[in-house]
């Protein structure tokens, strides 16, 4: 699938460690089709951001230690992992959901270079979520003519609303200052126990481990009561050369069962994640089952139709690695041993238009005619006037139709997410393609490394975007 080698790479990597202790830092120059034997057993990882790859080793999403008397569990992660080839500026932004007995916690949270921290605006990811809500095509609705109206409330469930704890202080250790990490620690009653060997994999190397201290006491909440809040947003930028990976490993303690995660992908191309974990399996299906239901002659839009049909050829490959996997899109998702396939929820190269939605400009979506003005007063018990109404509304629906056949694309947000998005300003680059994926990882998924990689199969980009709800059966 994506996997990207040279001859070079693979004698090079004999043995051989780069200056910051992580593996070997070389240039990837060409995509291989085709994973030698060696390529396999060497259990070489790769990463694709922009226009280039880099061979890489360990980065960590996160390294959970409980505070005294704290009994915390992660039960869900949301990420935004942006990447400007232009400044090697890299942008990690982070939340993690939690539920159990609250308290003092730190997450250590290394990077390959000093970076700088800051917590974020708190509703960020609402922002995020409701800056990539998929739009619907809608034709006008009378109220008055007993058509239910579109509104924000039907969308506000999505925001959880859950509190947030905060972040009290943070510090960066340099490499090689492990003792200093559990002094500081210490001092804050943070247990490392069990944690040593993880740490010290960082700590001994040419890595920063970034301390956050985080205490839901301040949210008003006693230490032992049972809880569920999040952290504040957490925004980390360095500068480095090379893309870096972003694995899930060391939250496997912290975390029972299963661990959803929603990545945010800003990058200078669309991104996915690799192997069985790509968002195609899922995505292929969708578009297959959606151009079924697609009108007579039309296409799927946004450049998804482009993209089935490049991959018309490798369908036979496709549906063998889901079956493989235990992938059932007929009965439902889930793989045989409960592992379920990355979704592709939404993406888009941004517009100047998209980011202006950021400065509180711009249109959020398409506005509906509304074909009740003037009627509004209408007397429902006046037969006359009531058919009088109903005439000119049906007349002014037809000549919307008429104008618009295939609907407005529209979507709403409540004035709460209005403002969350207010948030991302500066964040969100024009030009850059912002990819929205969610996965269910299971527990024995996070032992392993997740690396970003560039969108397609094999040799093949996809370049499609996903904005509007398509078809379904």
């Amino acid at each position: 699938m994506k996997r990207w080698i040279t001859q070079e790479t693979v004698v090079s990597c004999i043995g051989v460690r780069s200056e910051t202790g992580c593996g070997c830092g070389l240039r990837l120059l060409r995509p291989c089709l085709k994973p030698t034997l060696l390529f396999w057993h060497m259990r070489i990882r790769f990463i694709s951001l922009g226009c280039f790859a880099l061979l890489c080793g360990y980065t960590q999403a996160g390294i959970l230690l409980q505070g005294e008397g704290t009994g915390l569990r992660i039960s869900s992660h949301q990420a935004l992992l942006s990447f400007d080839a232009s400044s090697d500026i890299h942008t990690w932004c982070m939340q993690y959901d939690l539920g159990g007995k609250g308290g003092a916690f730190v997450l250590l949270l290394p990077t390959p270079m000093r970076g700088r921290i800051e917590a974020a605006p708190g509703g960020l990811f609402d922002g995020l979520m409701a800056f990539t809500r998929l739009k619907q095509r809608e034709q006008p609705r009378s109220v008055l003519l007993g058509d239910v109206a579109l509104t924000a409330e039907a969308v506000a469930a999505e925001s959880q609303g859950l509190m947030e704890a905060m972040l009290v202080e943070h510090r960066a250790f340099a490499p090689k200052r492990a003792r200093e990490l559990y002094s500081w620690l210490a001092d804050r009653r943070v247990s490392s126990k069990g944690r040593e060997s993880t740490i010290a994999e960082f700590a001994l190397g040419d890595w920063y481990l970034n301390a956050l201290y985080f205490d839901t006491h301040y949210m008003g909440r006693a230490g032992a009561a049972a809880i569920s809040a999040r952290t504040v947003p957490v925004v980390i930028s360095f500068r480095s050369e090379r893309p870096a990976v972003y694995p899930l490993r060391s939250l496997r303690s912290g975390v029972s069962g299963q661990l959803p995660v929603t990545f945010y992908l800003h990058g200078s191309t669309k991104l996915d994640l690799p192997d069985d974990l790509s968002y195609q399996f899922a995505w292929l299906d969708q578009l297959r089952r959606a151009q079924g239901r697609m009108p007579r002659g039309e296409a799927l839009p946004w450049g998804a139709q482009a993209w089935y049909d490049q991959m018309a050829a490798h369908a036979g490959s496709v549906a063998g690695l889901a079956k493989a996997l235990g992938f059932d899109f007929e009965r439902g998702s889930t793989g045989a041993s409960g592992i379920e396939p990355t979704r592709l929820e939404w993406c888009k190269r941004l517009t100047s238009t998209d980011i202006s939605l950021t400065t509180g400009d711009g249109s959020y979506s398409e506005a509906l005619p509304n074909v009740d003005e003037g009627y509004e007063g209408t007397d429902r018990s006046d037969r006359v006037a009531m058919s009088d109404a109903a005439d000119e509304i049906e007349r002014r629906v037809a000549r919307s139709k008429a104008f618009k056949p295939e609907g407005y694309l529209w979507r709403v947000a409540s004035d709460q997410e209005f403002k969350a998005i207010g948030s991302l300003r500066g964040l969100l680059k024009e030009g850059q393609v912002l990819t929205r994926l969610r996965r269910r990882f299971q527990s024995g998924e996070l032992a392993q490394n997740i690396e970003i990689c560039r969108a397609g199969w094999d040799r093949l980009t996809d370049e499609s975007e996903y904005v509007e709800v398509l078809p379904a059966r």
